[in-house]
């Protein structure tokens, strides 16, 4: 099962985020399967936004150094990237702004591995961490299509104000 925290906040609260990551010293690699395992790199949270990344995979550098990449088949090809489910990861999806739309941000990570192991403690307790760290900043309630969904104080100014919508 997973955890999910659906969220608006600014593309500034964001960047906020990023910072609070690199302080937990998090790295991350984008959130895909690639054709050549070499290039899952690595990087440093911020680099990684710097190059465009908006969906992301995150764990501390020791973590993704320990743990294995693994080899699915899609449509008769071979690809590699990170187990999410048996790993000890978090996913992130970045906040965007098209236009005058502010599209959702997205944590989430498995509490239980595919065959329903509990991962460590530590692990759920970092991720804890990071997810109070978000929902600290999101106290407030959006709707959209009859659904409250945590929101920043900034956002619901903007949306007050006119100058922003919201969507998934």
């Amino acid at each position: 099962m997973a955890t999910v925290h659906t969220f608006w906040w600014t593309l500034e609260e964001d960047n906020e985020f990023i910072g609070y990551c690199r302080g937990q010293n998090l790295f991350g690699v984008e959130d895909r399967h690639v054709r050549d395992a070499a290039d899952l790199k690595v990087l440093p949270i911020d680099r990684l936004t710097a190059q465009g990344c908006s969906q992301m995979i995150l764990a501390s550098q020791s973590y993704f150094d320990s743990c294995c990449v693994e080899k699915v088949t899609k449509s008769s090809q071979e690809l590699f990237g990170y187990d999410l489910m048996d790993g000890n990861f978090i996913c992130f999806r970045r906040a965007s702004l098209q236009e005058s739309i502010l599209r959702r941000a997205n944590l989430c990570y498995y509490r239980k591995t595919a065959n329903g192991e509990s991962k460590p403690k530590e692990f759920y307790l970092f991720a804890r961490r990071i997810f109070t760290w978000a929902k600290n900043r999101t106290p407030q309630k959006a709707t959209l299509r009859g659904f409250d969904y945590p929101a920043s104080s900034m956002v619901m100014d903007l949306l007050k104000e006119g100058r922003i919508s919201i969507d998934l």
